[in-house]
């Protein structure tokens, strides 16, 4: 009886020592900002940054992350808190004027923090 007793002390002690070096996991923000091309036409802009807000909400994880560019391990947690658009004027010198859309993202993904 007592060595299964020090058998299971000896267990739970390694395996909490164990998990301490795993590390902790921790919820980070991040932002990003998706700009399209350059167009003659501001409606044209805008319709070009909706398409870039839709296209991002129909991402999982994973491609969320390689669309934002996001190389740490996230452990497929990537996920985005909100969006908004702005359209740069553009003018040229000689007169012209152009517009970009500039999609402003932001958002939220867990990394594994070491306790070294």
């Amino acid at each position: 009886m007592k060595k299964i007793f020090l058998a299971t002390l000896i267990f739970l002690f390694s395996s909490s020592i164990f998990a301490q070096n795993i590390g902790n996991n921790s919820d980070r923000l991040g932002d990003k900002q998706l700009k399209t091309a350059v167009m003659q036409d501001k409606s044209a802009a805008v319709v070009a940054g909706n398409n870039i807000r839709d296209n991002l909400d129909t991402l999982n994880s994973l491609e969320l992350s390689k669309k934002l560019n996001i190389w740490r391990n996230t452990y497929n947690s990537t996920k985005l808190k909100n969006t908004s658009m702005t359209i740069d004027e553009l003018y040229a010198q000689n007169g012209t004027v152009s517009y970009q859309a500039i999609v402003n993202v932001r958002y939220q993904y867990t990394v594994r923090e070491s306790n070294k």
